[in-house]
């Protein structure tokens, strides 16, 4: 089995970078709206109180998969955080960075034993299969677009192997993601496993909930920046049938206040003004819509002559 870009560019070592002296600090943030890791690492900084300048990458017109961005980010993957000279990437250890070196009140608690909850809960969240989940289980037009865009973008990395030698491990590790993610599309069965591994996490999050209201302890930390937006997918893809109902009323709840926090309305309210969504779809749709112009154009004048 081939590596995965997890496993090919394991995350950078930022404890050796140096951020930048002066303040205020705002760290440059590239990411696109919508995404899972994005929201999270958004939810961490926005709990410190922390401003941060979001750049998009446009996962529509792949620009994750240009040589500037892979330069940043190996893995062709959102986010990427960029303060001063340090770059990070891979969500865990973008959340680890941004409480460890940027102000704000702390994430991480200071008792060993909660601080060794929260690390074994964010790596519990780091292995949940959500990439696989949000494509097999996105209903309508979304569920769609999304399946067919990963087709697009294997095409599209095909094509880049052969023009982009430079940068052959890049391409090949994302190309091999991408195969995989199409493969599991296509085994009902292993969406099913994916569920239960799922169902099986949260019903273990129902017992740590009986002891205390946030993953890791008495306070929000950045396990809870990690498992609040992963619920909140998770009840957009209609899986809150694994927790609602009277099913888990801990986890029910614990996402109910979460949602109640300030820091988490705002990055959602964030994600889905309709300039983002402009900003988003328009670099997308506007040459799409412009060949349709001349091709009905086109179509216009041969039925005149015709005519």
């Amino acid at each position: 089995m081939n590596p995965t870009p997890a496993e090919h560019f394991p995350p950078p070592d930022w404890r050796h970078c140096t951020p930048p002296a002066a303040a205020p600090r705002v760290p440059l943030l590239y990411e696109f709206p919508g995404s899972l890791a994005c929201r999270q690492v958004k939810l961490a900084l926005a709990e410190k109180g922390l401003d941060w300048r979001g750049l998009l990458v446009n996962r529509l017109t792949l620009d994750h998969l240009a040589p500037d961005y892979l330069g940043l980010n190996p893995r062709g993957e959102v986010p990427t955080l960029v303060d001063g000279d340090c770059v990070v990437y891979d969500t865990v250890s973008i959340l680890r960075y941004v409480d460890e070196r940027l102000p704000g009140p702390p994430l991480t608690p200071a008792d060993p034993a909660a601080r060794q909850r929260m690390d074994q809960w964010l790596e519990v969240q780091r292995r949940l299969p959500m990439p696989e989940l949000e494509l097999a289980l996105a209903g309508g037009w979304r569920g769609h677009f999304w399946r067919h865009q990963l087709r697009r973008e294997a095409v599209a990395l095909n094509r880049r192997l052969r023009r982009h030698t430079g940068l052959a491990d890049h391409f090949q590790s994302r190309l091999d993601e991408v195969l995989r993610l199409l493969s599991t599309l296509q085994s009902r069965g292993e969406i099913r496993r994916q569920v239960d591994t799922c169902a099986a996490v949260l019903t273990r999050l129902e017992g740590t909930l009986a002891a205390h209201p946030f993953a890791a302890g008495e306070d929000f930390s950045l396990a809870d920046a990690a498992f609040g937006p992963a619920l909140e997918r998770m009840a957009a893809l209609r899986m809150d049938r694994l927790w609602g109902g009277g099913r888990l009323p801990r986890v029910a709840d614990y996402l109910d206040r979460l949602r109640a926090r300030p820091a988490f309305a705002r990055i959602l309210a964030e994600d889905t003004t309709p300039a983002r969504r402009a900003r988003v779809w328009l670099p997308y749709l506007s040459p799409r819509l412009a060949v349709a112009v001349l091709v009905l154009l086109a179509a216009g004048l041969s039925l005149q002559v015709l005519l």
